[in-house]
């Protein structure tokens, strides 16, 4: 996962301040998971449930997150995309049900714990 954040970084960090700040909420978001999922390095000798506090911190940047991405970062893209022709919109339009779906699933996450 976080090879996939530096890669994103790496292609699209510098360019707009915006993306730059999610990209690290991005990150923050991805090591808070691996803390409290107990994923290397953050990996626990005794395997226990995570703390409920851990939990509901991970879950509010999970919210900003998606958030931030839903009414911001995917409406410059959807934007952008509608300025560059149609085989640009034709990519929003594939995108944004799987964007949708992803946003779906995290707000399920966040209600049920």
């Amino acid at each position: 996962m976080l090879r996939k954040l530096e890669k994103a970084e790496q292609k699209w960090g510098g360019s707009n301040t915006l993306i730059d700040q999610w990209l690290n909420n991005r990150r923050n978001l991805l090591i808070n998971y691996c803390q409290i999922a107990g994923i290397p390095p953050y990996e626990e000798t005794e395997k226990s449930l995570p703390a409920f506090a851990s939990v509901k911190l991970f879950c509010g940047q999970l919210m900003d997150y998606v958030s931030e991405g839903h009414f911001e970062i995917y409406n410059q893209v959807v934007t952008a995309c509608e300025k560059n022709g149609s085989s640009s919109q034709a990519l929003a339009q594939q995108l944004v049900p799987k964007i949708s779906e992803t946003t779906d699933t995290a707000l399920d996450f966040n209600d049920k714990y």
